[in-house]
């Protein structure tokens, strides 16, 4: 069975748009195909750290959302992601399964416009 997850990618430190391209490159080969919006930038939420590089991506893919969990938090922490790091506001890698077969796992992420951003780049 192909499901739909809808991916949030993010990054404010190094390489933004290097990190990000590179995720969405590795998203595909191990998930699947791969839909994904212009790399854009906004501030963080929390207003801690630089600028973030943020992408959306829809992926079809036979994984299960626990899989797909487990393979982003991987490439987080494969990017140089810390708990460390993230409490100095440095993110080199974010990703976050908001949407997986319609269901909305992330309602916050939801409703940000950074997500929404994107959303609608890939829903066109």
């Amino acid at each position: 069975m192909t499901h739909t997850a809808v991916l949030s990618l993010g990054s404010n430190w190094g390489d933004r748009e290097k990190a990000i391209s590179d995720a969405l490159s590795l998203i595909q080969r191990q998930l699947g195909e791969t839909v994904h919006s212009d790399i854009y930038f906004t501030p963080a939420v929390n207003g801690k750290g630089p600028d973030y590089a943020n992408c959306v991506a829809a992926v079809y893919t036979t994984l299960g959302a626990e899989a797909i969990r487990l393979l982003t938090k991987q490439m987080e922490t494969e990017a140089g992601r810390t708990p460390e790091r993230r409490e100095r506001g440095e993110v080199p890698l974010d990703i976050d399964l908001v949407i997986f077969d319609g269901d909305v796992l992330r309602p916050a992420d939801f409703t940000r416009k950074y997500f929404y951003r994107g959303l609608l780049q890939i829903s066109q």
